[in-house]
């Protein structure tokens, strides 16, 4: 039982997070959000990088629930792309993002958390 239950907490968690991006991708239509201090004016590269992030995680948190073990790089590939975004259109209040992403980052590939027979996959 803790398997399945730790897979639907862990699916819906990622799933959370890459609705998060939603509100990113909102923010697209101010003239301040959609500036980059690397590329300047770029609504349309940061409206697709936060797309690509969103599906990813969206994708992986799906993965999660039927047990694809794809689930993995997909959620690491998606933070990574999701901490791009936010290091080119930087405001502090995507540090809670940053913080999560890291997370994700760390959990999944340095400590291998949470392991194949918690999950399932």
């Amino acid at each position: 039982m803790w398997p399945v239950v730790l897979r639907i907490i862990v699916g819906a968690l990622l799933v959370v997070h890459g609705v998060a991006h939603v509100e990113i991708t909102k923010a697209w239509g101010s003239r301040e959000a959609s500036t980059s201090w690397l590329v300047g004016d770029a609504d349309t590269l940061g409206m697709v990088l936060s797309t690509v992030a969103l599906a990813g995680f969206a994708l992986s948190g799906l993965a999660v629930f039927v047990g694809l073990g794809i689930w993995r790089p997909l959620a690491v590939a998606a933070a990574c792309i999701s901490l791009v975004t936010i290091a080119l259109f930087w405001d502090r209040k995507m540090a809670l993002g940053v913080a999560v992403n890291v997370a994700i980052v760390v959990a999944l590939v340095w400590a291998r958390w949470p392991g194949r027979e918690l999950v399932g996959s």
